[in-house]
């Protein structure tokens, strides 16, 4: 693996094992709403990575809830995550330790994630305080990943360019969007994606601490 002066990386699947808070919240508004659910970890896996509209659209779409009712489940899931979204997240193994030895190496740290931005600035913040030069959520008035725009607004600001950062995620729009930055990706084998889509990365990393290894971080699924 390369030498990178930045690595940027997706939160949920990646950073942190968020499915568990993100099932319970997803189940709670549509039974608060009338619709009786209980989506499995493995249902919810299938509605996640492309932000909070996403998520809720394709949920109601499976469970075949009325279209009316969509934007009441939407606020109460963001109402309801807002308030539990740290009861049974945790960051994956090793995660910490290695985010703490590449900013002794002075590697430019980052997150890019289409979860809102409320939801991301408090999670790494409780999480990982003091570890991120920059943490970018979901803005209302710019694109989700894998539209790479986020990439270069920040890039500019922060000093970083395509040739030498990595992104690390864990699913397919992952890919999607490193390919559209024109830059690296690694991805965690660990995490939500499905791994049959999880085509073209540069790295696969069965473990975090990968990343702080050189000779033998290429993996194949």
């Amino acid at each position: 693996m390369k030498n990178y002066k930045a690595m940027i990386f997706d939160l949920d699947g990646t950073l942190l094992n968020t499915i568990d808070d993100l099932k319970n919240a997803i189940n709670y508004a549509f039974n608060h709403n009338g619709i009786v659910t209980d989506l499995s970890i493995a249902e919810v896996k299938t509605f996640i990575g492309k932000g909070v509209n996403v998520l809720i659209d394709r949920a109601c779409k499976y469970v075949n809830s009325p279209e009316d009712k969509k934007e009441q489940i939407k606020k109460t899931y963001i109402e309801y995550y807002a308030l539990h979204r740290d009861d049974l997240t945790r960051p994956f193994p090793d995660v910490v330790t290695s985010l703490k030895c590449l900013k002794q190496k002075h590697v430019l740290l980052g997150v890019i994630s289409n979860k809102p931005d409320a939801d991301v600035q408090a999670i790494v913040e409780y999480y990982f305080p003091g570890i991120f030069d920059f943490v970018f959520g979901n803005h209302q008035n710019v694109p989700t990943k894998p539209n790479p725009l986020v990439f270069y607004l920040l890039s500019g600001e922060y000093g970083f360019n395509n040739k030498n950062t990595l992104y690390v995620g864990d699913m397919d729009v992952d890919i999607e969007f490193a390919h559209n930055c024109e830059m690296d990706v690694a991805i965690v084998n660990y995490g939500f994606g499905d791994k049959a889509k999880l085509i073209g990365a540069t790295y696969y990393i069965d473990s975090f601490n990968e990343l702080l290894r050189g000779e033998d971080s290429e993996k194949t699924i």
